[in-house]
């Protein structure tokens, strides 16, 4: 995320304190909430998550 010139902005996500706590329960070390949500994001498999909704896993 950033503006045209490159520059960071900064966003608000709206999560329950549970969601929150277990992010930063996520954190090693100087890692911030960024970094750690993107490795989460780069992890995520959309086919593997919506099969195992389908079957109730």
């Amino acid at each position: 995320m950033g503006t045209k010139d490159g520059s960071a902005t900064e966003e608000r996500i709206a999560v329950t304190p549970g969601c929150r706590d277990m992010i930063r329960q996520k954190k090693r070390g100087g890692e911030t909430f960024d970094s750690v949500l993107r490795k989460m994001v780069s992890r995520y498999d959309v086919k593997q998550d919506v099969a195992g909704s389908k079957t109730g896993s």
